[in-house]
């Protein structure tokens, strides 16, 4: 409409810039003007060219509509992701019984996505609970400690390499014994977690998966020191856990055994996006902590 308003006027204006012209160049009066062949020839071809202005574009965008109603409207760019957590939660109750199982997963960018089974029931940690004495160490080298010092028959730095991709005895505990069990426990609660380290030591999938959070948010110590505890865990020899259910993601994890306790504690990345998972069990084998890793993996 507006268009036409405007082609319009300039057809009124068109007309009267033509009759002065004429005038000017033939010094024709009004009404011999009407007559003049070259007058009424001019005005048509500037009708014409005001019509051809008028409806090349409505033609134009007619023709535009017609062919985009055809076509499927283009995606979103961020499509909603199929959120199948809570579904598989409930398959793996039902697969494990709830018995001697625990699972803590959470989505590293999304903390609404998580999956929980028995995820604050106190459960043996078995050789998990190093990372505690890991912290530990760390803490103390971030407090002026050298990795030069001496522990049980070697430096602090090779016991920490070995206790993490080892998963050495030894050097945790000549750890333990030299700097302090109750300080050990003490530096972990200061995070707000808990970790039992008398007798069978234990904890919660979820206390032990908030450790590992909190090392992956840079949230404690500083990067150097996080980049030491995440490069042994992705070195650490024991890989038949959580890193065989996700062959194709990078896995920094701490695995625990002894006796029947088989556990697996993991930072999983990938490039779809990155999750924490701890997967306690009591009486299960290697191959459930990775088909129920593998299970969430796909899901993710």
């Amino acid at each position: 409409m507006e268009s036409l308003t405007v082609s319009l006027i300039c057809l009124v204006f068109g007309a009267i810039i033509i009759v002065i012209l004429c005038r000017v160049a033939f010094g024709l009066s009004l009404a011999t003007l009407f007559k003049n062949h070259f007058f009424w020839l001019s005005l048509a071809c500037l009708a014409a060219l005001l019509l051809y202005i008028i409806y090349s574009p409505v033609a134009a965008q007619a023709k535009t509509s017609e062919n985009t109603a055809e076509l499927p409207l283009p995606p979103s760019d961020t499509p909603p992701q199929q959120d199948n957590w809570e579904v598989l939660e409930a398959e793996l109750q039902g697969l494990y019984q709830n018995a001697n199982y625990a699972i803590y997963a959470e989505d590293l960018t999304d903390a609404s996505r998580k999956i929980l089974v028995n995820a604050e029931t106190e459960m043996p940690t078995a050789s998990v609970y190093k990372l505690a004495v890991a912290y530990s160490m760390l803490r103390a080298v971030a407090a002026g400690a050298s990795w030069n010092s001496l522990l049980w028959n070697t430096t602090l730095e090779n016991c920490f390499d070995k206790i993490i991709i080892e998963s050495n005895n030894e050097c945790a505990h000549a750890w333990g014994d030299q700097h302090g069990w109750r300080a050990v426990t003490s530096e972990f609660a200061e995070l707000g977690l808990h970790i039992n380290l008398y007798g069978q030591t234990s904890a919660t999938a979820k206390d032990i998966a908030g450790f590992l959070k909190k090392i992956y948010r840079g949230q404690i110590l500083n990067d150097g020191l996080i980049d030491k505890l995440m490069n042994a865990m992705k070195a650490q020899r024991y890989r038949q856990g959580v890193p065989a259910g996700a062959p194709s993601k990078t896995v920094a994890n701490k695995v625990g055994f002894m006796n029947e306790v088989l556990n697996d504690a993991a930072i999983v990345f990938g490039p779809s996006g990155n999750y924490v998972l701890v997967i306690f069990t009591k009486g299960y084998s290697w191959d459930s902590i990775a088909k129920t890793a593998e299970l969430i993996d796909e899901s993710y």
